[in-house]
């Protein structure tokens, strides 16, 4: 099997750094990832990833750190003035810290540079401002950009169809241009994680100043985008732009973009701005906060697709922590282009026997079918206003670390703790509630419930199956370094069944508390030491919640013991936020199994039996209801 990489590729394709909230920006861990990327033919990197932006999240007005709100989307998401704070701006922006950024920035192109590669850029403008820097140019306030069902304030972009603001654009992507003269593409979104355009669909609704109304979305976007390319004409470059809008923006003209202009990842000949893989994304997956799973048949499909797409670039993300894995496909499957799944297989089976050894393949291919079954079930959990249950219930609600009780208002600030200021809500009724999914209700109802409960099932048998094998599998595996891999691996399929469980536990508990009223709810139980009665509520939660308790307990032993991370989390307590988890993580998640034992007695205080009757005086015998007798 050849592994040369395709050297007859004459389009730009753009490698980005791993995709993950807990990135590790050491310049040395860019450095041996760009070396790969040159070796396999990428012409360009993506170095746009940034530190976490914390001054967003600083209005005293905003409920933090009791619980996040909007601005969390916005702390990780690279803009042009967290690098180059333009004039007229410093009193309402950290000029230091885009010193800081735009000094990253240069290193990540000196590495470059040697290695032939060129430079992309990533980002979300235009983002908010401080409410300062409207008070003192009100002209500049453009439109509302947050999502209204998880904040409590207006967050409001600037106005790009304003002279002023766009000069400030053009002068910041001069100074970009000016300090990486490599950067070739430009690619933006909008309409969500804090930006907005004026009069085009944010979510708050069309919104933005009267005096702008009248201009069309076509000259809104085409001025913006004019803006950026003269910005980086004036810096010294010529740079390709894209403007990628969330929701339903008006209609745009497509035929009046301007040479290099992209809108929605088309251009003015409705030609693609570029093709790609995202299914091993951290956002993407349906597996996060679960890390290192690769969906190994996802990617070599997406990446065949993307090859063969007529697009002038490809863009290849890889995911967190499984980025050794997917390069190595990537490295046999450009060595051996594809072109159904039959050919796709046959390279996944050599390379599987690269790994593992030929007696030893189709197991392999085992696991790796066996993950994406799992994906594929828990994929479906999802409703309206969230993409995935993984990424919002365990990580960004919190439920991995918050407890089980039947009523959270027993609980102490000091219980609350751990979980409750990375909790995405925007009150405190919504701070307290399980069903709760990014401000709307999350799944409620019989038949949704149902459903949920059936997927989830199927996810964690396939995920529990799926470790079994890789257990097995590295236990057959002779050579240290796959045996090692194997060995991590399942690991984190073990987490990841794990957080299947908690998914389906918060959903039945959610559901039961719903449902079951105390003082309606009671079952008969007999049995040889003769017959009583207890409340069904107390019985269906305190078993949801024995489940839960031995899960986390579980949980935190795979955490502590495995040889490498199996969620996502940070070993600086005050990098912590809502995508990521604490260094303490275990020790978060024994405590919350230890406040849902401490609570144990509110079962039998809110759910009490019913009322029995003393039918014999034989201290042996046990209570019953009138007209039953005993054994």
């Amino acid at each position: 099997m050849s592994s040369a990489p395709d050297t007859t590729e004459k389009r730009a394709i753009i490698w980005s750094q791993r995709d993950d909230p807990s990135l590790n920006r050491d310049l040395g861990v860019f450095r041996r990832f760009a070396e790969q990327a040159a070796e396999l033919g990428a012409t360009h990197m993506n170095i746009a990833a940034l530190p976490k932006s914390w001054w967003q999240m600083q209005d005293p007005r905003d409920p933090h750190p009791e619980w996040a709100s909007w601005p969390i989307w916005s702390i990780i998401q690279p803009t042009l003035w967290k690098v180059a704070v333009p004039p007229g701006l410093e009193e309402w922006l950290p000029t230091g810290e885009a010193a800081e950024n735009m000094a990253l920035l240069c290193e990540r192109a000196e590495v470059l540079r040697p290695l032939g590669l060129r430079v992309a850029w990533s980002g979300n403008d235009p983002m908010w401002l401080p409410e300062g820097a409207y008070r003192a140019h009100p002209d500049w306030r453009g439109g509302q950009a947050e999502l209204l069902c998880i904040t409590r304030l207006p967050y409001w972009s600037p106005c790009v169809d304003n002279p002023e603001v766009l000069a400030m654009f053009r002068w910041s992507m001069a100074e970009l241009c000016r300090n990486v003269p490599e950067l070739d593409f430009w690619w933006s979104f909008t309409n969500d994680s804090g930006g907005a355009l004026c009069w085009s669909g944010s979510y708050p609704g069309d919104n933005g100043p009267n005096w702008c109304r009248h201009r069309t979305h076509t000259q809104r976007v085409v001025g913006f985008l004019t803006a950026i390319q003269e910005g980086a004409r004036e810096g010294g470059s010529e740079v390709q732009v894209d403007l990628d809008v969330q929701g339903t923006a008006p209609l745009l003209e497509r035929s009046q973009l301007q040479p290099g202009q992209y809108y929605k990842g088309r251009d003015a000949q409705n030609h693609p701005w570029s093709s790609g893989m995202g299914s091993n994304s951290w956002f993407g997956n349906h597996l996060y906060p679960v890390v290192g799973v690769p969906k190994v048949f996802a990617f070599a499909a997406e990446m065949e697709r993307a090859f063969a797409a007529d697009t002038e670039r490809v863009s290849v993300t890889f995911g967190p922590q499984v980025e050794k894995l997917l390069i190595e496909v990537y490295r046999a499957m450009r060595g051996r282009p594809t072109s159904g799944p039959a050919s796709r297989m046959a390279v996944l089976r050599d390379l599987a026997a690269k790994f593992v050894g030929e007696d030893n393949a189709e197991a392999l291919l085992e696991v790796w079918a066996t993950i994406e079954r799992a994906a594929d079930c828990v994929r479906h959990v999802r409703g309206y206003g969230y993409m995935s249950i993984m990424l919002v219930g365990t990580a960004m609600m919190r439920w991995a670390t918050m407890p089980l009780v039947p009523d959270q208002s027993l609980l102490s600030a000091e219980d609350k703790v751990t979980y409750q200021r990375w909790r995405v809500v925007k009150d405190a009724v919504e701070a307290d509630s399980y069903h709760a999914l990014l401000g709307r209700r999350g799944v409620t109802g019989s038949a949704a419930v149902w459903m949920a409960v059936n997927s989830l099932n199927e996810a964690i048998a396939a995920a529990e199956g799926a470790t079994r094998q890789t257990e097995a599998l590295a236990k057959k595996v002779t050579d240290p370094v796959p045996r090692e891999e194997l060995v991590a691996l399942g690991y984190r399929l073990h987490a990841m069944a794990c957080l299947f469980i908690t998914c389906r536990n918060f959903v039945q508990y959610e559901e039961a508390l719903a449902q079951m009223a105390p003082e309606e709810n009671e079952v008969v139980w007999r049995d040889h030491t003769g017959t009583y009665t207890i409340n069904r509520g107390g019985v269906e939660l305190r078993t949801i919640a024995r489940s839960e308790v031995d899960n986390v307990y579980e949980l935190a032993r795979l955490i502590d013991e495995a040889p490498c991370p199996v969620i996502a989390s940070v070993t600086d307590p005050a990098e912590e936020d809502s995508y990521v988890f604490g260094p303490d993580v275990a020790a978060q998640l024994r405590r919350k199994a230890e406040i849902m034992l401490d609570r144990w007695e509110d079962y039998n205080e809110l759910y009490p039996a019913p009322p029995v009757v003393r039918a014999t005086q034989n201290p042996d015998k046990c209570d019953h209801r009138p007209g039953q007798s005993g054994s």
